[in-house]
């Protein structure tokens, strides 16, 4: 009997199904079906060993990104403006925070501000410059001398749907008594009469053990594998306070979208932003993510920043935040590792004319996954969350459109498996052989599975489809 019409009703609608090519004999329990004229590997093993995505809590680095910056000045301004504060005690949890706003007349010109902390307070300030392409502003920490800069923040602008990226910046006193530092804001480029600069600072105890880390120069190195990491050893301390991370991606990967999160118990709620630098080790950073998703991705650095997302921080519910990072795998490739019906899921006569195959009847669950192979150490993954479409084609039914061809949808779980279901139609029972004692009646069916969202991600292979059998 000649089969390869089965898919002649889809072949014409659906480039996606190639050649599905009938065998004229029976093969072995276990053996791969190949297409003769492409090559078209048909996968089907019910041993299948595929791993499940299991992300990894990371021990965060504290190596630094280091980048140096060519916009250099000399302090020539006296002290014009102070605001102290003290935070009392390092002994209670504590946040003081407040802000100031002033104008750069011009390229050089710099305000200076002075804090006092007690020992073991941590010191953040954020600068917010004017959203204007033709200023550049820097902020820095200078001891109580004057003349050493102990963080500085210089990032190049550009603007973004919010404005630049801010400058900011952070400083524990690691002294045994109460340290005054200097604040300085400094025009590397341009001025303005009309648009202010606001500068916010907050003093705070407790806060994490990678503190500071305020601007994307000293990111602290997020690594990762294929089933992705998390870190939930920190916490945001004030209302102004930055952890920035940075991430490798490589060249050779499997995925091409990355899946952010961040969570938290605390009241504080948090957002997590994803920023590129165009200027390849100067810092001017376009965001390119603005809370948690799936960021798509190319080979190289990108950087993420967790601060606060709120306007009123409960100074007494700091708690750690949650960061996860998931790459989104790439589909490639589809193994069918099983059948159900009504026949049950064991169903695999001896002695049909086209060899071991799965024998249904009433419907068909097609069970499977879909995977990806780590280009690094070969292992095989399940790829979570894809949309799978599958097909029951049936020639003996050609002459009806509504029972020759079924169709089912399914999405991965979390394991990367699917389970598309169909309803069949009756079988006709265009072949009729007999088995031992009966004379069996079945038809002779293809299978094709696909995911949705690329159809030349599929395989294919065959089924008997049961109608009755009679003595």
């Amino acid at each position: 009997m000649t089969m390869n019409k089965i898919i002649s009703g889809i072949v014409s609608s659906m480039v996606i199904f190639t050649c599905l090519i009938i065998p004229s004999n029976a093969f072995a329990s276990g053996e791969q079906l190949f297409d003769n004229t492409e090559s078209f590997k048909v996968v089907y093993d019910t041993n299948a060993e595929i791993e499940q995505l299991q992300p990894v809590e990371i021990n965060l680095s504290e190596v630094i990104d280091q980048s140096s910056s060519n916009k250099n000045f000399t302090i020539e301004h006296e002290i014009k403006e102070n605001e102290h504060t003290q935070l009392k005690s390092a002994n209670t949890r504590a946040s003081i925070d407040g802000s100031v706003s002033d104008y750069l007349l011009e390229t050089g010109d710099a305000k200076i501000y002075s804090i006092t902390v007690n020992p073991s307070i941590l010191l953040q300030a954020r600068l917010t410059q004017p959203n204007n392409s033709n200023l550049d502003y820097d902020l820095y920490i200078f001891d109580s001398t004057g003349t050493t800069i102990l963080d500085a923040s210089e990032n190049y602008t550009y603007i973004n749907s919010d404005g630049t990226l801010d400058e900011s910046v952070g400083v524990i006193n690691q002294n045994s008594a109460a340290e005054t530092y200097y604040l300085y804001v400094h025009s590397a480029k341009g001025g303005s009469i009309n648009e202010a600069f606001t500068l916010d600072y907050a003093i705070s105890y407790p806060y994490d053990n990678f503190e500071a880390d305020e601007h994307p120069s000293v990111a602290k190195h997020f690594t990762f594998g294929i089933a992705g990491a998390y870190i939930d050893s920190r916490n945001i301390s004030s209302s102004i306070d930055s952890d920035w991370y940075v991430i490798n991606v490589p060249s050779t990967r499997s995925y091409d979208e990355i899946n952010l999160s961040v969570s938290t118990l605390s009241s504080n709620d948090t957002k997590v932003e994803v920023y590129t630098d165009l200027s390849n080790g100067n810092f001017q950073m376009k965001k390119v993510l603005s809370n948690a998703g799936n960021l798509p991705v190319t080979t190289g650095k990108f950087y993420i920043k967790v601060s606060y997302d709120g306007s009123n921080f409960n100074q007494n519910d700091v708690q750690n935040y949650t960061l996860s990072l998931t790459p989104v795998l790439t589909p490639q490739d589809i193994v069918i590792t099983g059948y159900n019906s009504e026949m049950g899921p064991n169903d695999y006569p001896s002695g049909y004319y086209y060899g071991r195959h799965y024998r249904a009847k009433g419907f068909l669950d097609m069970i499977g996954y879909v995977t990806t192979t780590d280009a690094e150490t070969g292992i095989v993954y399940g790829v979570p969350y894809t949309n799978v479409t599958g097909h029951y084609i049936n020639e003996a039914w050609s002459g009806s459109a509504a029972n020759n061809i079924r169709t089912g949808t399914s999405t991965t779980d979390s394991t990367g498996k699917f389970v598309v279901n169909v309803a069949l139609p009756p079988a006709v029972g265009s072949i009729s052989q007999y088995i031992t004692v009966s004379t069996h009646y079945y038809d002779y069916c293809g299978i094709l599975l696909y995911t949705s969202n690329n159809s030349s991600i599929q395989t294919q292979d065959f089924i008997y489809h049961f109608a009755y059998s009679a003595r």
